[in-house]
């Protein structure tokens, strides 16, 4: 069978999945069988104090696609700092909606909000079939607007799943600090071992980083890539200086931003880099 036919083949299957799932996450209502739902999302991204983005998802008939443009608008013509695009498979859009679980997206609201001078705007258009939806929120919270969080949570994860260069990546974990995702820090890997740090650090997440840095090994080599990490408080200098301690075999990639506190906390310029190449290298 040529690979054509075996495509062909997979089509159907494709649709109906996209049915059953939106007729999952957009209604009560089930999925009619054999019919798939069209399906399209249009998120304007508005932040405060860096670049604003749009993200549209299409998936019907035979798109299934994301799209990503993030633009300077401070300036007459806004300027395009990063756009792309990529094909949805389904197991993507298996995770996309999964995510969106039961949340009545056709039947969300603006609701009224108090705005802030340091938040996100967010303006949503959805559509399935003839059925169209358009409402807005601001900076939403997991506890006070979870419908509205879910939505980001889906959306931005399947961007991150599907735009992965270090840009994109960056822009993404710069664009999480207005939401609700939690501590800045992840584990990457394990062998290595390898930990990212992004965004700021505030009072507010004493007791998640001190319970991060404290799960970090003492035993192996460990690399701690700081290259979007803005800053944080002071007070957050002892933690870290304990983990100097316990761990002398760590290698930071630093930014010019997290330059000057690693310099601050004393650590050695022979375990300091710039790039993460260098720093895989220094761990082998």
């Amino acid at each position: 069978m040529s690979h054509y036919l075996i495509a062909a083949s997979r089509r159907p299957s494709v649709l109906l999945l996209i049915g059953f799932l939106l007729g999952t996450a957009c209604s009560s209502e089930p999925a009619q069988h054999g019919k798939p739902y069209q399906f399209r999302y249009r998120g304007e991204y508005y932040p405060s104090f860096m670049p604003p983005c749009v993200i549209s998802i299409v998936a019907h008939d035979s798109t299934q696609r994301i799209t990503l443009r993030a633009y300077d608008d401070r300036r007459a013509t806004p300027v395009t700092i990063v756009q792309d695009s990529a094909h949805l498979s389904s197991a993507d859009l298996t995770f996309f909606f999964s995510e969106l679980d039961s949340i009545p997206v056709l039947k969300m609201r603006t609701r009224e909000q108090q705005l802030g001078t340091d938040g996100i705007t967010v303006y949503n258009t959805i559509s399935r079939d003839s059925v169209q939806n358009k409402f807005r929120f601001w900076s939403p919270r997991k506890n006070s607007s979870p419908q509205e969080h879910k939505l980001v949570e889906a959306v931005l994860g399947l961007a991150r799943r599907k735009f992965t260069t270090q840009q994109e990546q960056e822009y993404f974990e710069s664009l999480e600090q207005y939401f609700d995702f939690g501590l800045p820090c992840k584990i990457v890997s394990t062998n290595p071992f390898e930990v990212r740090m992004y965004g700021s650090l505030s009072s507010d997440e004493e007791k998640d980083l001190t319970r991060f840095v404290q799960q970090l090994p003492s035993n192996q080599p460990l690399l701690i890539d700081m290259r979007n990490f803005k800053g944080m408080g002071t007070m957050f200098y002892p933690l870290f200086r304990r983990l100097l301690a316990r761990n002398p075999r760590i290698v930071w990639v630093a930014s010019e931003q997290s330059l000057a506190q690693l310099q601050e906390l004393g650590v050695p310029a022979t375990s300091i880099t710039t790039t993460i190449a260098d720093a895989r290298a220094r761990l082998r």
